[in-house]
């Protein structure tokens, strides 16, 4: 098994820079058939400018040992990230001045540029742990499913948010060749279906053919919310009857674009699921995340 940084996720994601780690098996790992050459999962650090290659490294290693042991149990992918590092990152624009939030910006942008250059593969590090998993979940699910959906956003209105807090985990499953430009979030009615507004969301960036997972994520949830994707050029898996239907707006990106009337799909469930936290997890801030200095954000 080994890690590498995917530069479809890595971006400025409010103020922080955004490093998405995929990881991969190799030929005699756990359940190596069902992914080959697509990661087995994929983590998000959102970290500082200030991160070096060597600190990011480190980093990945360590995840990495942690989810192949959630893997290998066949337990939730979540269950394998640590619990001392789901801490929620500072949303810079909330506490900056403006002037200091564009120069925050502007460092986080030339920092992002550089990450998506390396090309290292990092191995594991240490021996794999499993953690407390999950509190809330939204959505009906991330399998194979019998239909499809082409480019949209769509809002899934199965399995609607049973507490309020943060979705940090994500999943999706698309057929053929996967799809690109991937974002996932959170809507709530207004005021009323089919009438939707987002609330948060994540970029993700590529996704593989399956059945991708997503961690280290940090997006707002309220209780009663839908889950929601968008996507292009790929078609997400769908079945269209026996469930509470799903709202959708062909070949647009809606997220953040405020309140939107949606058509609805009546009995359909998209292939598409997210968890996290009740209770607020710890606010990021300068310190050790082990032996390694990181910078305010998730790691």
């Amino acid at each position: 098994m080994y890690a590498k940084i995917e530069p479809s996720g890595c971006c400025v994601s409010h103020g922080n820079v955004q490093i998405r780690l995929a990881f991969y098996l190799e030929p005699g790992d756990a359940r190596y058939e069902e992914k080959q050459d697509n990661p087995f999962h994929n983590h998000f650090l959102k970290v500082g400018a200030d991160i070096t290659d060597d600190e990011i490294e480190a980093l990945a290693a360590m995840h990495l040992v942690n989810f192949y042991e959630a893997w290998r149990l066949g337990k939730s992918i979540r269950s394998g990230w640590a619990t001392e590092h789901r801490k929620r990152p500072t949303r810079h624009e909330l506490h900056d001045a403006p002037e200091v939030f564009a120069a925050r910006v502007v460092n986080a942008e030339k920092r992002v540029a550089t990450i998506k250059k390396p090309d290292f593969a990092v191995g594991p590090s240490g021996v794999g742990r499993v953690f407390p998993s999950t509190d809330i979940d939204v959505g009906p699910g991330a399998i194979d499913r019998a239909g499809f959906w082409n480019t949209a956003t769509i809002v899934d209105y199965n399995n609607r948010a049973n507490a309020t807090g943060t979705l940090d985990y994500m999943e999706c499953f698309f057929a053929g060749g996967g799809a690109a430009n991937v974002k996932m979030g959170t809507w709530y009615e207004t005021p009323s279906v089919p009438n939707f507004t987002s609330r948060d969301f994540e970029v993700l960036g590529a996704a593989g053919a399956g059945k991708d997972t997503f961690s280290g994520l940090d997006c707002d949830v309220e209780l009663d919310d839908c889950l929601g994707i968008y996507w292009e050029g790929g078609s997400l898996d769908d079945v269209y009857s026996g469930f509470a239907g799903v709202y959708q707006a062909n070949a647009a990106d809606k997220f953040g674009a405020g309140s939107f009337a949606f058509t609805a799909r009546a009995g359909d469930a998209s292939s598409i699921y997210a968890e996290g936290e009740t209770a607020a997890p710890p606010a990021g801030g300068s310190g050790m995340d082990g032996a390694h200095a990181v910078a305010v954000g998730t790691i």
